[in-house]
């Protein structure tokens, strides 16, 4: 009987060939007692660095204010939409809103007026410029066109007409991002070619490498999206400070390099990154942001605790309310003011841009009175 020849597997792409590596010869083991002790080798242990900190400073690099990225976001998502107000930047910035801009102005309008009934008008804007205040580490924001400086690193790809660029991710995770440009224009694109990213060990900083070989993916595949459905551009790799990466092309040269791991370490100290929740003050042009907290919201911020249940500062009661108590002076200068703030800011050619008299009304009533009226409405599944 014939023996049936087992089928060889293909041979698989491997980032670098083994059989070309110099190996040096091996050592005979010699019989060894207990009286002689194992030789031991003499190279010197290098400790690796200490872990990077995780509060930085505000001027560090890829520390940014969260206002300026919502910005950014808007206006590349929404071109032809201007927030009106700070919420609106906020909620644009995390939200998807589709429709025509009367369509989107409609849909904010409503969505404000149901945050404005749960919450109450100052809670609202404490919490939108808290949020916007924040500083905040991004990964994977690319650069500009043609942008440069110490911490992009662009290197052209031979046979090609583009080039690989790296460029600083999050600092306090060591992260550094990857995408290929077009080496003339320097746009982004994705995938221009046939090709396989790995990471792989590197023996003289075991610390900063993979323990194993390892195929690199993008952070949107690895989100689950599919290469035709990224957006042109918008491809990019999250790799390690340090990482040894190896770039495969079939028929072609692999492409060995080494992530940079200078990535703005002098500009790292004690400060804290995000600044702590009290100690953060916001100022806002007055008429570029309908919703920016004055000097007096400061002030009056400062002299109210910050919960019902704090011990640390005693003040005396509230002086009870009645229902049917007129406004003080004070109150019907506070409504005025808002009033007029309201009719000034007006979206061309639509009537106020807070919603009509309805609107204003509401957001000069009391919290009580807005809770009372958010209870008797239907539960949002959104809120």
């Amino acid at each position: 009987m014939k023996a049936k020849a087992t089928r060889q597997p293909k041979a698989t792409s491997k980032p670098y060939d083994v059989s070309k590596r110099a190996q040096a010869p091996r050592l005979k083991s010699k019989s060894s007692t207990a009286d002689k002790p194992r030789a031991v080798s003499a190279q010197a242990y290098v400790d690796p660095p200490s872990a990077i900190p995780m509060t930085l400073s505000a001027s560090a690099t890829g520390a940014v204010l969260f206002r300026d990225l919502c910005v950014q976001q808007v206006k590349a998502r929404y071109p032809s939409i201007k927030p009106r107000s700070d919420w609106e930047l906020l909620y644009l910035a995390e939200k998807k809103v589709e429709g025509s801009v009367e369509q989107v102005y409609a849909a904010l309008d409503e969505r404000y007026i149901k945050d404005i009934k749960l919450f109450g008008f100052e809670e609202c804007e404490e919490m939108v410029a808290k949020a916007l205040a924040w500083r905040v580490e991004p990964t994977g924001m690319k650069p500009l066109p043609k942008e440069s400086n110490k911490y992009i690193h662009i290197r052209p790809i031979p046979d090609t007409k583009y080039s690989i660029r790296l460029f600083p991710g999050s600092i306090s995770a060591a992260e550094y991002c990857m995408d290929f440009v077009d080496s003339a224009s320097g746009e982004p694109v994705n995938s221009p070619f046939e090709f396989e990213l790995w990471g792989v060990p590197d023996p003289d900083t075991p610390w900063l490498s993979m323990p194993i070989t390892m195929q690199m993916r993008s952070i949107e595949n690895s989100h689950g999206i599919k290469q035709e459905d990224i957006l042109p551009g918008h491809e990019k790799f999250i790799l390690r400070d340090g990482l040894t990466c190896v770039l495969i092309r079939p028929g072609k040269p692999k492409i060995q390099f080494k992530v940079p791991i200078d990535t703005g370490l002098e500009a790292l100290s004690s400060a804290y990154l995000i600044p702590p929740p009290h100690s953060v003050t916001v100022t806002h042009d007055g008429e570029a942001s309908a919703m920016g907290r004055s000097a007096k919201f400061h002030k009056r911020q400062k002299k109210t605790t910050s919960s019902a249940g704090s011990s640390s500062v005693s003040q005396p009661p509230p002086k009870p309310k009645t229902a049917a108590a007129a406004p003080t002076p004070k109150e019907q200068k506070k409504h005025a003011g808002l009033k007029a703030k309201a009719s000034k800011h007006k979206r061309e050619g639509d009537g106020p841009v807070l919603g009509g008299a309805d609107y204003v009304e509401l957001m000069l009533g009391s919290r009580r009175k807005a809770k009372e009226e958010a209870a008797k409405l239907p539960k949002d599944p959104e809120s």
